[in-house]
Formats: structure tokens, sequence, C-alpha cells
């Protein structure tokens, strides 16, 4: 201690020092911290002694994070003692005295002092604010281009879809439109293209039945003679017989004069339910002269039926099929055809069964969806299907060798969709 106290920088009196940490800087700009030695560590040395620890920490290396100062006034002191104090040549002249900053420590007595010019200040401020002025410049240019993009993309999709819209309503359906999007513009564009191809399917389906309901109207056409000759020459026969006494012959002639009649039905494709079942017994009656009462025949027919109008020539393919395919065939005697006609609630049930060889089975299912020479049945189906819907079509159950039933139903409050018109 007595030889610390020889040293020029020493300043404080040894009766001051204490275990706390003393600061002082020496000439050549050291850093030296001196303390007394303090307990427990007093033990090792002589009672009456008083020593102390001194260290020395060179300036460069106590400061050296100091260096890049710039553009300041920076001044670290304690106490009385200044430690450093660094002013930029730059900007002395500009410093007001006001300081920027002032840190201390009053259990160590350090203080740090910092000044800046106001126009550096500024200019910091400054520059960042450009700074930021030019990263908002971006961010403002990328939202603008990015929806610029997103509006065109959105724009072409939407005047793609106006294109289409108008070429169908040209009447043009083949017209492809597919968006992969999921978004509002993709669900409206996919459920366009759907509405598209089910009007475009309605329009073919309709067109096909338009054609299929013609031909069968020319198929008709082409049936028909000229109904005032044949009714001329069934009434000659007819008065013929009667002259001749002959009944068989006059009974024909007349079940065959009522049957063209409603079967020609002034060229008219509806006819009146009851005039139908005229029809269709004449044709049984007719089919039980020709065949000598080879089979029998067994209506149930509801006496109070509803005044509607049904399709043209309805059960006389039926009854002609049991006959021809079912009931002649047949080897046996016993033949038996049923008919039965009833109204169940707002609909007519129509029944054609027989008790004849039956259809085979490979033939069965094709009855009413091909053109099968000799049973007739398809353009009865056709007919029901295109006037009252699916729910009218022929359904068609036999065992070979037992039996064949027909069953097909009419509703009653339904108008058939074809027109009357005279041919």
């Amino acid at each position: 201690l007595s030889d610390l106290e020889q040293e020029p920088w020493f300043t404080a009196d040894a009766e001051d020092l204490t275990a706390e940490p003393q600061w002082f800087i020496r000439e050549d700009g050291a850093v030296v911290l001196i303390c007394l030695v303090p307990e427990p560590y007093t033990k090792y040395v002589k009672a009456y002694s008083q020593n102390c620890v001194a260290m020395t920490i060179p300036g460069d290396t106590f400061f050296y994070f100091l260096d890049s100062l710039s553009d300041c006034h920076l001044r670290i002191s304690n106490g009385d003692t200044v430690f450093f104090d660094y002013t930029d040549p730059k900007i002395a002249g500009f410093l007001s005295g006001t300081p920027l900053t002032s840190l201390s420590a009053e259990e160590d007595g350090w203080s740090i002092l910092l000044e800046k010019p106001l126009y550096l200040i500024v200019q910091s401020a400054a520059q960042v604010l450009l700074v930021m002025v030019g990263i908002m410049a971006v961010c403002l240019f990328l939202i603008l281009f990015l929806s610029r993009l997103f509006a065109d993309f959105s724009t072409r999709r939407i005047d793609q879809v106006n294109r289409t819209m108008q070429v169908v309503q040209t009447g043009d359906f083949s017209v492809r439109l597919h968006d992969d999007c999921e978004d509002e513009i993709g669900v409206l564009t996919n459920n366009f293209q759907t509405m598209a191809d089910k009007i475009q399917t309605l329009i073919q389906d309709n067109y096909q039945k338009t054609i299929t309901l013609k031909e069968a109207q020319l198929k008709a056409l082409q049936a028909q003679i000229n109904p005032h000759f044949l009714y001329n020459c069934l009434s000659l026969i007819n008065s013929r017989a009667l002259l001749s006494h002959q009944d068989d012959i006059s009974q024909m002639s007349q079940l065959m004069s009522t049957f063209y009649r409603t079967t020609l039905n002034k060229g008219r494709s509806q006819i009146a339910l009851q005039d139908e079942i005229r029809n269709v017994m004449s044709y049984l009656e007719i089919q039980h002269l020709l065949h000598d009462g080879r089979f029998q025949v067994i209506t149930q027919i509801d006496p109070i039926l509803p005044d509607i109008t049904v399709p043209n020539l309805l059960l006389q393919p039926l009854v002609e099929n049991s006959i021809v395919h079912g009931l002649l065939p047949r080897q046996e005697g016993g033949g038996c055809l049923f008919l039965t006609i009833r109204r169940v609630e707002e609909a007519i049930h129509f029944t054609v069964m027989d008790n004849g060889v039956g259809i085979p089975p490979e033939k069965l299912p094709t009855l009413t969806s091909t053109d099968s020479s000799g049973y007739g049945l398809k353009n009865v189906n056709e007919r029901l299907i295109l006037t009252y819907g699916e729910t009218s079509a022929l359904k068609i159950n036999s065992i070979q060798n037992q039996s064949t039933m027909i069953t097909f139903c009419l509703p009653v409050s339904a108008s058939p969709s074809t027109q009357e018109a005279e041919v």
C-alpha cells in the first residue's frame, strides 16, 4: 500500500480504502482497480499488516469496444475521475451541451454521458423514414400488381363463362367448359356446364321421343285403309248373310265392323276408354269364332269406369299376343284368357293373363326393348311411356309352359300428352 501512495495517480487516502473496489487512471491511460483484501482472506496474512489488491488494465483493452464511435461525444467517469472522454472533431461545433442520454450506477459511482448533434438525429430519422417509405412503396406496388393479376385472372374466367353462355343461347350445347378452381367462379362454371349437359340430354331425349312418336303415327297411317270402302263391304256381307240366313257370317261381319271402326277411330290417336274396351271385346269374339271356341275368355271389368281417353290400340296387341303366342301353341285343351280392368284409387289397372305355353326366359327381358317379331309389345310400351311416363310401362311376368301375365296402370287424373288430331 505504501508503494501505491507514491504513485502520482493515487489520489485516495490509505485510510479510506475498503474492500469495495476503487478505480484510478494512470498517465498512460491504463485503468487501475484497488481494494483491500477482504475477510476471510485476512487470516492468511499478518494481522498487523494492511494489504490490498491492485489490478491494472490497459486502456486500449478496457475501452476497445468504443473504438468505432463516431459523430458523438462520450464521457465515462467514476466520481470525479474521468476514464474516457471522446469528441468526434467533425461535430465539435454542433454540440449543444445537452446530453442525448445519461446513465449512472449509483452504487458503483459510474456515469456515462452521450451527446449527439440534433441534425444527425434528424438525419438518421429521415433515413429510417425514407427506408420505410421505400418499403411501403414496394409493398403497395406488389399489392397493386398482384391485385391486377388476380383481377385479370378472374375477369378472363368470367369472360369465358359469358362467351360460353352466348354460344349456348344460340342452341349449341356441344361446348365444353371446366374450371379446376374451387372458388365461387369455379363452382359457377362447373354447375353451368352440368346444366348445359342436362339440357342437351333432355333435348336429345325429347327429339328421340318425337321421332319415335312420328314413326308410330306413320306406321298407323300406313296400316289404315279407306274406312268407307271397308264398312260398305262389311255391310254388304252382313246383308247377304241375313238374306241367306247365315247367322254366323252376319255376326262375324258385325264384329269386324265394330272392331275396325274402333280401330281406325276416325284417324285419331286417342280413344275413349269405353270404345277401347269395345274394340278388344270385338276382337276376342272374332278370335273365338275363328278358332271354334278353342279357348275360354273370362273378363272382369268394373261397370263404372271414368270417362277418360287413352292411346288407341292398347289392349288388342296384348290380347293378340296371349292368343297367338300363348294359347294357340298349347297342345291340350283348357286354354283360358283373363282380361281384368278395374279402378284402384286414382289409377286404372289392366291385366291380360293366359295359361298358355309362356315366353322363353331368354326372350322375356327383350320384349319391350327390341322389335321382337310376332310379339308387338314394344310399340305399346313405347306409347305408354311417351304418354304417361315410366310408371305406366308394361310389366311382363311369365312361367314357361304355365302362364303369362301382362299388367300396366293408367292414372285417372293425367291427361295424355299426345294431341288428338285427324289423320
